[in-house]
């Protein structure tokens, strides 16, 4: 157990911990957030992790005004910078960061209808064994990939050329992460970024002109770049202080690209992509006939590089399929996959779903998704470790950072939706998304007293499964685990 010292006239109190017992929810549940995962990261027992456990301090609880749930999220004591708790808990706050600027994003520009298409892009295993055995040259290699089928996604009139991408390569497989296995994890909104032209007749001078040019183009487009008390129009030629204000204010608007500087009179529009209805009455992005193009693209890619790098056994049939798709080009790989499908089978795939961020447990989704994405290959090592404790060290294409990479204007959100310190540094719920209540800091040692026999509250595990929260009661095993793993206070540590 922790030693303990007086505090505020108060005794038995962990140091770091503050007891706000008079805001604490009349809700007598408590449910500690992430506990599988904490179980599983913070102390793995295979011997790559040795001198790299971590303990945790306390509890922060907050409370979530929505779902009425008040939720424990652990504060660790690491001891090496590459403990996998640590690489979770990092790629879990810059999740919430971009999150909060998408959702920020929604409101200032009423986006309404905002939905995110999540794809997976898969390779064969020759071609990912292939890309692992060339190191940093391999993940360049598969990122080119990835570019040329976007572009030629553009060209066939899949997604329109002012899209948004957030895309994360992974190159482990998660169920066994010592095998290679290059696949990509990208989100893309339905809301394209286009340019819009201003119409200026050569003798507008006045400013009152600039006024009613003003007026129409926000009746004509609803969501322009600009704030609401801000003209997003200046007069050629004008030298007026208002003019002069308004230019200086154009320097600083959003760009598409980073050396592209607004010329005058030219803004950009949010423009939502027109989606088909299926049968089942749900919106999708692409047809059928749509999503097998865009597997063809990406079988037509794989193709190329397997002849260029001469990467063999990438396919049972590879020397068939080279010759057919010489002969008949890409109409013909799609015509050849409509045909497979019939029979259930794939030579590669393209998984494309739909996330709605109109609806809270929609928003919850696409935050864990993002989490999800982002996720550091050592956490999936942690996890088969535990399980196979005798297997091998992890191989050197899981060591990198696997940071996201922004395309169109999703690099731009940080400048379209200025976050202020307090919303930075905000909770957000991963039942509903929204913001919630800090309530205070509580030891582990008071949290399982207080869920002992006779106690006030009970302990629930929250673990996300599939973007979902799910939860189950804790075990004694569990209460067990989390005495042994409470951070030893020194006796010269203070608050």
């Amino acid at each position: 157990m922790p030693s303990t010292k007086p505090s505020n006239g108060q005794t038995g109190v962990d140091p770091y911990v503050q007891l706000w017992t008079s805001n604490r929810a009349d809700n007598k549940i408590t449910g500690l957030v992430g506990f599988g995962k904490l179980k599983n990261l913070l102390q793995p027992r295979h011997s790559y992790f040795e001198g790299k456990w971590a303990e945790v301090k306390f509890w922060a609880e907050y409370l979530d005004g929505i779902s009425g749930r008040v939720l424990a999220y652990p504060r660790v004591k690491t001891f090496h910078r590459e403990n996998p708790f640590r690489k979770y808990q990092l790629n879990r706050q810059s999740s919430a960061r971009s999150a909060k600027k998408i959702f920020k994003l929604i409101d200032s520009y009423h986006l309404a209808g905002f939905r995110i298409i999540d794809i997976e892009t898969t390779m064969p295993a020759a071609t990912s064994a292939f890309l692992a055995s060339q190191g940093r040259r391999g993940r360049d290699i598969a990122w080119s990939m990835n570019r040329q089928f976007w572009d030629a996604m553009v060209d066939n009139g899949l997604v329109g050329s002012g899209h948004a991408r957030h895309s994360n390569l992974h190159s482990w497989k998660t169920e066994c992460p010592l095998e290679p296995h290059f696949h990509f994890h990208e989100l893309v909104p339905n809301f394209e970024l286009e340019r819009y032209e201003v119409p200026v007749s050569a003798g507008a001078v006045a400013l009152p002109c600039a006024w009613q040019a003003v007026n129409k183009l926000r009746l004509e487009a609803k969501h322009i770049l600009a704030p609401e008390n801000v003209s997003p129009f200046a007069v050629p030629g004008c030298s007026c202080a208002y003019c002069a204000g308004v230019r200086e204010w154009q320097a600083q608007l959003v760009r598409l690209q980073p050396a592209d500087r607004w010329a005058c009179g030219q803004r950009a529009v949010f423009k939502k992509r027109a989606w088909v209805r299926r049968h089942g009455g749900g919106m999708v992005p692409w047809t059928s006939q749509q999503l097998l193009l865009a597997k063809a693209i990406w079988l037509n890619i794989q193709i190329n590089y397997a002849r260029r790098y001469c990467i063999q056994g990438a396919w049972s049939c590879q020397a068939k399929l080279f010759r057919f798709q010489r002969r008949y080009g890409l109409a013909g790989l799609v015509r050849l996959l409509s045909f497979l499908a019939q029979f259930h089978k794939g030579l590669i795939d393209v998984y494309a779903t739909v996330v709605k961020l109109n609806l809270g447990i929609g928003m919850a989704k696409f935050l864990n998704k993002l989490s999800y994405n982002g996720r550091h290959p050592v956490e999936d090592f942690a996890v088969y470790s535990n399980k196979n404790p005798d297997c091998s060290m992890p191989g050197e294409f899981t060591h990198y950072d696997n940071r996201a990479r922004l395309f169109g204007w999703w690099r731009d959100t940080k400048k379209m939706a200025v976050l202020s310190e307090k919303e930075e540094k905000v909770k957000l719920s991963p039942y509903t998304a929204e913001k919630m209540v800090r309530m205070g800091n509580y030891s582990t040692s008071q949290l399982l007293e207080d869920s002992e026999v006779g106690g006030e509250r009970r302990l629930v595990a929250v673990n996300i499964i599939r973007g979902s929260p799910v939860e189950r009661v804790l075990s004694e095993g569990d209460k067990k685990w989390l005495r042994g793993v409470a951070y030893q206070f020194s006796s010269y540590e203070g608050y």
